[in-house]
């Protein structure tokens, strides 16, 4: 078999491998950064195969990490979100059923009272919860880091080509420590509004 036919069926089954693994649920939200099932059907590059499992080491447990974070930080903050949404409406709900107890059942009157204490309780607890934890910024925060870190590997992969690999290592090494210093919402808002994106 001549090299460009192996080539070939390298490719075919790189392909073929891709083709079966995009629709995984399992592999949705990490199916570009996670290269561990491709291990075998890379093994024919040498080069980029050499180059994934480098960037897998220096960059998937960041990423996981930050990917948790985010996807923790949302969780939180839509609980609060909707705790305060129902629980303020319940209230509203309540001080207008008010009226029409007051009229119907004034002897109710007082347990409506309280439980339009209660809602107006909570959501207030929970409005000063979000304001206080600070869930979506948390959320931004992380989910920004971490799509940082997704760019950053396929940046890498695009550089791979034009440096040799020892500087590519050493560019890869700065553009992270750049991007790890970037976690206050400052430079994240500054890096989005111009520089290179």
């Amino acid at each position: 078999m001549t090299s460009a036919a192996r080539d070939d069926n390298a490719i075919a089954q790189l392909q073929k491998h891709l083709t079966g693994q995009c629709p995984l649920e399992e592999r949705e939200g990490s199916f570009d950064m996670d290269d561990t099932p491709e291990e075998k059907v890379l093994a024919p590059f040498a080069e980029l195969n050499a180059a994934v499992v480098w960037l897998g080491s220096t960059l998937i447990k960041k990423w996981r990490t930050a990917d948790q974070a985010a996807l923790r930080s949302q969780v939180w903050h839509r609980r609060v979100a909707r705790t305060a949404i129902m629980s303020g409406t319940a209230a509203i709900v309540l001080a207008a059923a008010q009226l029409s107890i007051k009229l119907t059942l004034p002897q109710l009157t007082t347990a409506a009272l309280v439980l339009e204490g209660v809602a107006i309780a909570a959501a207030v607890i929970a409005v000063a919860l979000g304001l206080r934890a600070k869930f979506d910024r948390g959320w931004l925060g992380q989910r920004h880091l971490a799509e940082r870190l997704r760019m950053l590997k396929f940046r890498a992969l695009e550089q791979l080509w034009c440096r040799d690999h020892q500087s590519w290592r050493d560019w890869v090494t700065q553009e992270l420590e750049k991007i790890e210093g970037a976690l206050d919402f400052t430079t994240i808002r500054k890096w989005s509004e111009g520089g290179e994106v």
